[in-house]
Order: structure tokens, then C-alpha cells, then sequence
């Protein structure tokens, strides 16, 4: 696996690993290319735990957030945020393939699942503040509903 993330089996292009998914080269096909499919495939297992150790440890300023909802790790879109219950409580959908499993899995989900959390609370902490408030009425709870729920974004 080179630094750009290419999958390269006794030389040959197998396909890149962006993240935690491996894209598989479509070009390889026919025998030869299940062949280098299956080594590369087990040769990744490896590179996957590490990349889900070096997460694990991560600080947060390692993780981003972009304009679009996408998590950013190490250059690479690992997991988006979807609706939630509220919208400060939205949800991570990881982007890993099936490689990245049981406790590995676990422990990256469980590394953004709070990286999410205190960036939620670090930015939209008024918000969040607003949103528990009991001494809010009437007109100023409708207020305070729609700037929580709208992110005080104003339409």
C-alpha cells in the first residue's frame, strides 16, 4: 500500500484503499485478476486494524467536519452525518467496507460517535443550552423551538 493508498500485488494495481474501503480495480478481471482481488484482500486486514488503532487514538483536531457533512480524516472522508432525533443530535453513517469489523469497528464508531459530541457542544453549545431551557414561554419558546431546530440559521 503506497502513500496515495494504491493496493499493489507483486506490482500490479489491485485497487485503493480510501479510508476504511478498499475500491477494487474494476480493469483486473479473470482469473489473474480474483487472484490479486483474494491477496489484496488479506494483505489489507492488517492495514485496516492499524488505521483503526491510529483513529482510536486520534485527538480531535485529527477529525474535520466539511460543508457537506462529511467527517474527514487524514484527507479521507470516513462517515457523514444523517438525521438524528434532533437536529443536534444527528448520526453517523461510517463509510468502511466490509473488511473493517467487530471490535475494530466499535472502536472507530465509538471515536467519532465523540469527537461528534464535543464538537457538537463546543459549537452549537448556545443551542444546546436553549434547547434544555425550562423558563422559556410562550411566544419566546416558539422562538427558541424554531432556532434550535433550524440550527439559528434564518431562512
Amino acid at each position: 500500500i503506497n502513500e496515495n493508498g494504491e493496493v499493489l500485488v507483486e506490482g500490479e494495481f489491485a485497487g485503493k484503499l480510501d479510508g476504511f474501503t478498499f475500491v477494487i480495480d474494476q480493469s483486473a478481471d479473470g482469473v489473474h485478476g480474483k487472484a490479486i482481488k483474494a491477496a489484496s484482500l488479506k494483505a489489507l486486514a492488517g492495514e485496516i486494524i492499524v488505521r483503526a488503532d491510529r483513529l482510536g487514538a486520534s485527538d480531535n483536531a485529527a477529525i474535520s467536519l466539511s460543508n457537506t457533512g462529511h467527517l474527514i480524516w487524514e484527507e479521507t472522508e470516513i462517515a457523514r452525518l444523517v438525521k438524528g432525533e434532533t437536529a443536534l443530535k444527528p448520526r453517523l453513517e461510517l463509510s468502511a467496507g466490509d473488511q473493517l469489523t467487530g471490535p475494530h469497528r466499535e472502536k472507530v464508531v465509538a471515536r467519532l460517535e465523540t469527537w461528534l459530541s464535543h464538537h457538537i457542544e463546543g459549537v452549537l453549545k448556545p443551542l444546546m443550552i436553549l434547547s434544555e431551557a425550562n423558563d422559556v414561554a410562550g411566544l419566546a419558546r416558539g422562538v427558541a423551538f424554531q432556532l434550535v431546530e433550524n440550527l439559528a440559521w434564518r431562512s
